[in-house]
């Protein structure tokens, strides 16, 4: 039975949120078991057939939108909450692929494989959310740096209200974008480049041309498939599986139930932060070539009985989250602990 741990530490600079001022512990792990399993190394490199399931994938989301365009509202809301939300899911798991240069060699090619992923989505635009997510991992748990971390504001405002957290789920990619601006100082990649203004023009192109071709229920259906795949729905599980505290001492969380076969393995969390340049098809034999690492740390195995927990219990808020100081953060690229 899922247990969510009773209690925070908190600081004058981090009110609410479970400070810490170890490293993040994914590097020490990789290396550790790197001495172990040298033989792990052969794992690393990216897996060029995701580009074959990013156009597959992209094909099938356009075709529901046009069949989606002469039915009803309400079927259009059922097929984006029972398919589209699994398809553009998966089309998130290939922007996060392509954000760690796993799909193609050359940086460009995966930079535009990403494009095209996230072109679904209608709202996502993969080029800043992709440089956002490798801060996540070069600085994870650093409030100024990693914006998979809850605002103060937002998490204070959302506190244990079973309505408001339902809300949060339900709007999770308005939260999720608004992240980027409490620290937009320091970061260069929120100023456009000719790639985010690329991605951009592309999105209201795709949404302009839906509507001229198949009228508003195809762009509805889209965007619907993308609210519920990060949102109020299982799939929403995923993103209070990562890295919500929901076992005292542990940041990280893996995911190892069915819905990684239709979610590209996204579910091996732990897996990926400690080996991140290892495409998605390789995750489980991590695992399997170093259980007694993996093994030991807890794991979820329903996001759909992770959204009810959230939802109902009254302990669990947004402030179950691990958080370290600034200078105590790694200074090392992303990919280092897969070196």
């Amino acid at each position: 039975m899922l247990q969510w741990v009773a209690g925070t530490m908190t600081s004058s600079e981090t009110p609410g949120f479970t400070l810490t001022i170890s490293p993040e512990p994914h590097r020490g792990r990789a290396r550790a078991i790197l001495s172990t399993h040298p033989e792990i190394r052969r794992h690393f490199g990216r897996n060029p057939y995701s580009a074959i399931a990013i156009v597959g994938l992209v094909a099938a989301q356009l075709g529901l939108a046009a069949w989606s365009s002469d039915r009803s509202w309400v079927l259009v809301v059922v097929i984006a909450y029972a398919i589209g939300a699994f398809l553009n899911h998966a089309l998130l798991v290939m922007v996060h692929e392509c954000a760690h240069h796993l799909v193609f060699r050359r940086p460009a090619a995966n930079v535009a494989a990403g494009v095209l992923a996230g072109l679904p989505t209608v709202i996502v635009n993969s080029v800043t959310w992709s440089r956002y997510h490798l801060k996540h991992h070069a600085g994870q748990g650093v409030y100024e740096l990693d914006f998979d971390v809850p605002s103060r504001w937002e998490a204070s405002f959302i506190g244990t209200s079973r309505l408001r957290k339902a809300m949060w789920l339900a709007l999770f990619p308005v939260f999720n974008m608004q992240r980027a601006f409490r620290n937009t100082s320091e970061i260069e990649e929120f100023r456009p480049d000719r790639w985010v203004l690329l991605n951009v023009a592309l999105q209201f192109g795709l949404a302009a041309t839906l509507i001229a071709l198949w009228g508003p229920k195809a762009l509805v259906y889209l965007l619907a498939s993308t609210s519920f795949a990060i949102g109020l729905h299982p799939l929403g599980g995923r993103w209070l599986q990562e890295h919500f505290v929901t076992h005292a001492g542990q940041e990280t969380y893996s995911y190892y139930g069915p819905l990684n076969r239709v979610a590209f393995n996204v579910g091996y969390h732990n897996e990926h932060h400690d080996f991140p340049g290892v495409a998605w098809s390789s995750l489980p034999a991590i695992t399997d070539a170093a259980p007694e690492a993996y093994h030991q740390l807890a794991s979820h195995r329903s996001w759909s009985r992770l959204v009810l927990t959230f939802l109902t219990n009254r302990e669990c808020s947004l402030f179950r989250r691990v958080v370290r100081p600034r200078d105590g953060r790694s200074s090392a690229a992303e990919t280092s602990a897969a070196r």
